[in-house]
């Protein structure tokens, strides 16, 4: 999704010389595609990312479209101060890209996990949070970037990730049709009939590059006779309230997935609505069952795949949890 995410970059930046980038002394292999075209519109600002984001807000204060690249926590939960002081605050159009999320760098500990800037960013007066989940989304949210002025926030995976089902109907969106969360695939089990198309047991609301795994275990579901549809989040903030609660009202169960802890991500916003939905409406909202990281740190370090499985957070986790909370009901 970087690779993606530049390259989108750089073919925009042909058509708007107020673009520029940043970077904090890394994204070598990824930027330079960037650097090479426009090294007047290029600033690489060292391992300082407090001072980069103050740059950053300056070049916006005269004009400039910034977009500030660098890895993991390093752009964020580091330079929490600037961001809120100078550019929301202020409201500048500078774009946060983010690299690694989640256990993205799962090897390198702790420190290189980005587990809690959702949370960190939502809370941000001004700023929009932006997480997607493969390179058509990543496609999707770099026009957004491009046509929306203030700060924004871009929760990207370390490379390498397939485009999920239901990608070429998101090449074609607009912009403006964004928001909401975008429907990627129904799972429904051999044996079910048409007559049972209106029942649904779980809908999936996912985010990130971790809705691969929900996409896995909404195919596993299937086959155990439990039917579901997957939809992507690529925008956490704001988020379609009125998409959620149709959601709720229509399946079984409502399950939000995120690489990210249960503590003031994704799942916090979808609770939100469901708890405001209980005051305010007349209907019935299905339950919700939020899968994600809990109020903890790893004890171990190793590779996303292992943390994820650690945390019950990949497909054969997933599955175990849904059925768990189906069988409660």
């Amino acid at each position: 999704m970087r690779n993606t995410f530049i390259q989108a970059l750089v073919d925009q930046a042909a058509k708007d010389p107020s673009i520029m980038l940043l970077t904090g002394d890394l994204g070598y292999r990824v930027v330079e595609v960037f650097q090479e075209a426009y090294p007047q519109r290029y600033l690489n600002c060292g391992i300082a990312e407090q001072d980069m984001i103050e740059v950053a807000a300056g070049l916006a204060l005269e004009g400039r479209k910034v977009f500030v690249y660098s890895i993991s926590s390093f752009p964020t939960l580091r330079c929490l101060e600037q961001i809120r002081d100078t550019v929301c605050y202020h409201n500048l159009d500078v774009t946060i890209i983010c690299i690694g999320g989640g256990f993205a760098y799962g090897e390198l500990g702790t420190t290189h996990h980005a587990t809690e800037d959702i949370a960190a960013m939502r809370s941000m007066p001004n700023m929009r949070v932006l997480s997607p989940a493969d390179p058509a989304e990543t496609r999707l949210v770099a026009s957004y970037c491009f046509n929306t002025p203030g700060p924004k926030y871009v929760r990207l995976n370390r490379g390498g990730e397939k485009d999920l089902p239901g990608a070429d109907a998101i090449e074609g969106l607009e912009v403006a049709d964004f928001g909401a969360p975008l429907e990627r695939v129904m799972r429904r089990p051999a044996r079910q009939t048409p007559a049972e198309d209106a029942e649904l047991d779980v809908a999936f609301l996912a985010t990130g590059a971790i809705a691969q795994e929900a996409n896995e275990a909404a195919q596993a579901l299937s086959e155990e006779g439990v039917s579901s549809l997957l939809l992507t989040v690529p925008c956490v903030k704001p988020l379609d309230a009125d998409t959620v609660l149709s959601l709720g009202t229509w399946a079984k169960l409502l399950v939000s997935l995120e690489e990210h802890t249960t503590i003031g991500g994704l799942g916090s916003a979808v609770a939100s609505v469901v708890a405001s939905a209980g005051i305010t409406s007349d209907k019935p909202v299905a339950p919700l069952l939020e899968i994600g990281i809990p109020d903890a740190f790893p004890e171990v370090v190793g590779s996303q795949r292992h943390l994820r499985h650690l945390f019950g957070m990949d497909a054969e986790g997933i599955v175990s949890k849904v059925r768990a909370a189906l069988s409660s009901r």
